[in-house]
């Protein structure tokens, strides 16, 4: 009797600990909230061991540890991030641009910064490219987040539209690498993000220009998924709260 209970017990013990290593492994597996953000190094990326990481990643752990609420956070490609947070319930999404078109959309948390857009280009290939101004009349083409309010921002600056390359900026195909590599020459940024991820890539800060600002600030925020939990909702405004209280940053931009 002792060796079929013990047996038991076993295999009952095996079973568990593989249906967890599933569910582990299935990135669509259903969790309390689900936090997603955009995969850019230095902000959110995956690291080595497969763990989220990054300076908005390390805020969203430390808000979601305050709450007391089971987590997961995943940095994907901005498009799918975008699709997940409008149509996934109890999902939260990091560095979001609040927008009057977003306002009701949704939950907005926790604003991680403000921020001014810049148009960069690749300098060895910028010719007699200068300003803004000059880019918008010569006819070249300028790189963006796909689904992103940077796509807005370059049309109300007078870049046409069929000009403006709409694509994923990800952590390993960054718009600096593709840059460098002739995909385009030009490619809108926010300057604190070009900096930092120059610094994260090894790049020469050098081989870019800055032509100038494009459009109005924004503040980036961390959002939530308007038909989210009401008692999810209290419990990490409630964290925040508490976390400001005692003097801890949770801003991107200090």
């Amino acid at each position: 009797m002792r060796i079929v209970f013990l047996t038991a017990v076993i295999f009952g013990a095996m079973a568990c600990a593989t249906a967890g290593m599933a569910a582990e492994a299935d990135p669509d597996r259903q969790t309390p909230v689900l936090l997603v953000g955009p995969d850019i190094m230095p902000y959110i990326y995956t690291d080595d061991q497969g763990q989220p990481a990054g300076i908005v990643a390390d805020h969203a752990v430390t808000i979601m540890q305050e709450s007391g609420l089971e987590y997961r956070i995943q940095a994907m490609p901005w498009s799918r991030a975008y699709g997940l947070a409008m149509g996934r319930v109890n999902t939260l999404i990091m560095m979001l641009s609040r927008t009057a078109e977003r306002e009701k959309t949704f939950h907005w948390l926790h604003q991680l910064s403000r921020e001014r857009f810049e148009v960069y280009g690749y300098r060895p290939r910028m010719g007699d490219v200068r300003t803004v101004d000059d880019l918008t009349k010569s006819g070249h083409a300028v790189a963006c987040s796909k689904n992103s309010i940077q796509c807005d921002v370059l049309m109300a600056a007078g870049i046409p539209e069929e000009r403006i390359v709409k694509m994923e900026n990800q952590k390993n195909q960054p718009f600096l690498r593709l840059a460098r590599i002739g995909r385009f020459t030009y490619f809108i940024a926010v300057p604190d993000m070009f900096t930092k991820q120059v610094e994260a890539l090894g790049l020469d800060k050098g081989d870019f220009a800055s032509l100038g600002t494009v459009g109005d600030s924004v503040p980036l925020y961390i959002a939530a998924h308007i038909a989210t939990d009401p008692t999810i909702l209290d419990r990490i405004r409630h964290a925040i709260d508490r976390l400001n209280r005692r003097g801890m940053s949770l801003k991107i931009d200090q």
